[in-house]
């Protein structure tokens, strides 16, 4: 297993690069996520999208509005979602991000542009398509650009010059596809070690089978596969993580007891801290 101090020896410049602007578009559904759910507590947001009460003398977001807020883009999530796995497939990983981050700038000018109720909440559901392409690709770029050693940890990070070797040998494009791995190894991996890291996608693709469909996820083979996945999902839901990071501030806010945005600030801590275990873990002792 791969330890903490043994990471730095698999990445060369242009692969420690390339993770790292990938990694950064994961911040961008933090900031999208947490910076809305501390800024609808803050009481100048309150002022300017909310509603004043005559009897308690105060502003308030109306919470039928709040509800829309917080839940409706899921829904352009998932069609983000779709919209970024046509696209990473049928043109690349690197068009993919280049899609979306321009598509990003346009509604992030919609947010900070807002003076409505209406139009923040439209800017909020449109941006949602981008966290759901990000979401589609930025693991499998991860994925398919880093080392087997270290690749629980590259993808546990969760615009750009490199394209994943994976797909350009998907495409027919050996040659690209040779060039582009000898970037991401060079210096950190012998030409014999890149070489054979090289033929193993190819073999692994040749015995991959053929664009499936989506009865397949149920057949006797993958049962067990599909039955992991919709359950880890649907348990990490239940444990209503989703009312902890959409309302929690404003929760604390409501009790009127300790600061709410202190309150934030420790918890996100406490979260740096677990995601940190969690990484040096992943290529240790396997992300079972």
């Amino acid at each position: 297993m791969t330890g903490f101090h043994d990471v730095k020896k698999y990445f060369n410049r242009k692969l420690a690069l390339s993770c790292s602007l990938i990694a950064l578009s994961s911040f961008n559904y933090a900031f999208d996520n947490q910076g809305f759910a501390q800024t609808q507590a803050m009481d100048a947001f309150s002022r300017r999208f909310g509603v004043y009460d005559d009897k308690t003398k105060t502003w308030s977001l109306d919470t039928q509005w709040k509800s829309y807020f917080n839940g409706l883009p899921y829904i352009t999530f998932a069609c983000g979602v779709v919209i970024g796995s046509i696209i990473s497939s049928r043109f690349g990983r690197r068009w993919c991000m280049f899609v979306m981050s321009i598509y990003a700038l346009a509604t992030a000018t919609i947010t900070t542009t807002s003076h409505s109720n209406d139009q923040i909440l439209a800017a909020r559901i449109l941006n949602y398509v981008y966290i759901g392409m990000e979401l589609s690709v930025v693991p499998v770029f991860q994925s398919e650009i880093a080392p087997t050693q270290i690749r629980g940890f590259v993808v546990g990070s969760y615009q750009l010059s490199i394209v994943s070797p994976r797909w350009l040998l998907m495409q027919g494009r050996e040659n690209d596809a040779r060039a582009n791995l000898h970037k991401l190894r060079e210096g950190a991996f012998t030409a014999d070690e890149i070489e054979q890291e090289f033929e193993s996608i190819q073999n692994g693709l040749k015995n991959e089978p053929e664009q499936g469909n989506f009865k397949e996820l149920f057949s006797s083979s993958n049962r067990k596969r599909t039955a992991i996945v919709v359950g880890l999902n649907f348990f990490q839901q239940a444990t209503g993580q989703a009312f902890a990071s959409q309302y929690g501030t404003l929760y604390v806010k409501s009790l009127h007891t300790i600061n709410a945005f202190n309150y934030h600030v420790i918890n996100g801590f406490i979260g740096l801290c677990v995601i940190s275990v969690c990484l040096y873990l992943n290529d240790r002792v396997g992300r079972r």
